[in-house]
C-alpha cells in the first residue's frame, strides 16, 4: 500500500478556492491512474489523500519504480485558472506482513509512514517499520492531550517585551502561546505548533491567542493609561489563507475594545512569499481596519525586495540569525545595516530580535536600529509578571 498526501494542497485550496482545488484533485487522480497497471487500485480516501494498492509485486524494487512514476506524475506542472501550479507529495509505503493481515492494519501502517515523510521535510517517501507504529500511537496520544488542553484552558498567553534601544523603555510586547501541562510543566510553542497544524487545531489556537492577548493589552491600556504601545501577534500561513481572517480580527478588536492601531500582526517572510498574490489582498483588508503589519524573520526568505514593493507592511523584524553574529562576523553587521537603511528609505520601523549580550546591543545602536527584543533585555513573562515589571 502507498499512502499519498499532496503537500501544500490545503494552502492552494484555501487561497484559490474550492473549484480550483477540485480541478487539481481530478487532474491528480487521472495522472496517478495513468501510470499504474490496469489491475492496480488507486482511491482518493478524503481531502488530498490517495491510496494506491499494488498486488503481485516481486520484491521492493518494482514498488520503488512505481513510486518514482507516481512522484514524477504529481510533480509535473499544471495550469489551472490561468495559474501554473506545482505540487509535491509525501508518501508512505507498507507491505503486508502476512496474507491475512487486515486492510485497516495495513492502511494504518502506510499512514504512519506517510507522517514520517512529512516530518522528514515533505516531498519524500518513507517505509513503515515497528518504530513508526510506536510513534504513530504517541502522536495520537499527543493530539488527544492537545485537544484536552485547549478545552481545559491550559493554553496561556505570555509576553516578550519590546524595547526602545535608546531609552531602554518598554514600547510593546509580542504575544507568545505556552502550554501549561499538568505533568510536564510549561511547554514552549515550538514543541506543539506542528502538532496543532497536523491535527487541524492551529487556526482555532491562533484565534484564541489573538483574542486573549487583545483582552489583556486592552485592559492594561485602560487601567494604566498606556499610550504608544504595540501588541504583536503572530499569524500563521493557515490563518492568512482564511478569507474570514479580516472579519475575525475586526470582531476581536470590537469585543475587546482595543484600538486597531495598537495591534500589529506578524507574518513570517516565507509565508508572505509563498502566497504573494493572496497575501496582498488579505493585508490590504487588515490595513483598512487600522491594524499594522510586520514581516518577521526578514532576510531569511527569497524575494525580500519584491515583497516590500508589493505588500502593505509597517515593520521589518531583523532575524536573530543576523543578530547573533554581530561582533563576530562583519557580514552580519553589513546585512543589519542594509535592513536598517532599507527601513528608513521605505519609512518602515525596524526591530532586531534575539539580542542576547551587551555587544550586540551596542552595535545595533551604532547601526541605527532603535527597537529590539531579546533575553538580555527581558525573558518571556506571564501577564502578571509583565505588568508588575514593565507597566
Amino acid at each position: 500500500v502507498i499512502f499519498i498526501d499532496l503537500d501544500q494542497f490545503k494552502s492552494i485550496n484555501d487561497s484559490l478556492g474550492h473549484a480550483v482545488g477540485d480541478e487539481l484533485l481530478i487532474t491528480m487522480a487521472k495522472r496517478l491512474t495513468a501510470v499504474l497497471r490496469p489491475h492496480d487500485v488507486v482511491s482518493r480516501i478524503g481531502g488530498d489523500e490517495f491510496i494506491v494498492f499494488l498486488e503481485q509485486m516481486n520484491g521492493i524494487e518494482p514498488v520503488l519504480l512505481v513510486v518514482d512514476r507516481l512522484r514524477s506524475a504529481i510533480s509535473e506542472p499544471l495550469m489551472i485558472a490561468e495559474r501554473e501550479l506545482r505540487l509535491r507529495a509525501s508518501m508512505g509505503l507498507a507491505f503486508a506482513a502476512e496474507r491475512n493481515e487486515s486492510a485497516d492494519n495495513l492502511l494504518s501502517k502506510a499512514d504512519a509512514a506517510m507522517y514520517k515523510a512529512k516530518e522528514a521535510g515533505r516531498d519524500c517517501v518513507e517505509m513503515y517499520d515497528e518504530d513508526l507504529r510506536i510513534r504513530a500511537e504517541q502522536r495520537m496520544r499527543n493530539e488527544q492531550a492537545l485537544r484536552r488542553a485547549m478545552k481545559n484552558g491550559e493554553m496561556e498567553v505570555h509576553f516578550l517585551p519590546e524595547f526602545d534601544l535608546v531609552t531602554e523603555e518598554v514600547v510593546g510586547a509580542e504575544a507568545l502561546v505556552r502550554w501549561q501541562h499538568p505533568e510536564r510543566g510549561l511547554i514552549p510553542a515550538a514543541e506543539f505548533i506542528g502538532l496543532a497544524e497536523e491535527s487541524g487545531l492551529l487556526i482555532r489556537l491562533g484565534t484564541e491567542v489573538l483574542r486573549r492577548s487583545c483582552e489583556l493589552v486592552s485592559g492594561w491600556m485602560r487601567s494604566r493609561d498606556l499610550d504608544d504601545f504595540t501588541l504583536r501577534v503572530n499569524i500563521s500561513s493557515k490563518q492568512l489563507a482564511q478569507p474570514t481572517l479580516g472579519p475575525a480580527v475586526e470582531e476581536i478588536l470590537e469585543a475587546t475594545k482595543l484600538e486597531p492601531s495598537v495591534l500589529c500582526l506578524e507574518l513570517a517572510e516565507a509565508t508572505l512569499t509563498d502566497q504573494m498574490h493572496e497575501s496582498v489582498k488579505q493585508l490590504e483588508r487588515l490595513r483598512e481596519l487600522g491594524v499594522k503589519i510586520s514581516v518577521d524573520d526578514f532576510g531569511t526568505a527569497a524575494s525580500s525586495l519584491a515583497l516590500l514593493k508589493r505588500l502593505p507592511v509597517d515593520m521589518l523584524k531583523i532575524d536573530r540569525s543576523f543578530v547573533i553574529g554581530l561582533g563576530m562576523d562583519a557580514r552580519d553587521a553589513g546585512i543589519v545595516q542594509a535592513i536598517v537603511d532599507l527601513g528608513e528609505a521605505l519609512d518602515l520601523e525596524v526591530l532586531a530580535e534575539g539580542i542576547d549580550n551587551e555587544e550586540q546591543l551596542e552595535i545595533l545602536r551604532e547601526l541605527g536600529c532603535t527597537k529590539g527584543q531579546g533575553y538580555l533585555l527581558s525573558h518571556v513573562l506571564r501577564p502578571n509578571e509583565f505588568v508588575r515589571r514593565w507597566i
